[in-house]
């Protein structure tokens, strides 16, 4: 059973990424989903090493997705 969850993405962090991606910024996904920063980025963090891909850019502001992540 473990081996068929580590292969299951979890929804809320591609929910997270998906906000993080409309809104272009951790900030305004923090205002609208009520969760800090340093949770949504170590989210998305763990999705991208989840699925081996940069989705985001660290540097960009707004937040853009990287190519992966379009």
């Amino acid at each position: 059973m473990a081996a068929i969850a580590k292969d299951v993405i979890d929804s809320r962090r591609l929910l997270l990424f998906y906000h993080v991606a409309k809104t272009g910024s951790l900030s305004r996904a923090e205002a609208s989903l009520y969760i800090p920063q340093p949770a949504i980025s170590r989210h998305i963090s763990r999705l991208e090493e989840d699925l081996g891909v940069q989705l985001l850019g660290r540097h960009a502001a707004p937040r853009r997705t990287a190519r992966p992540g379009r």
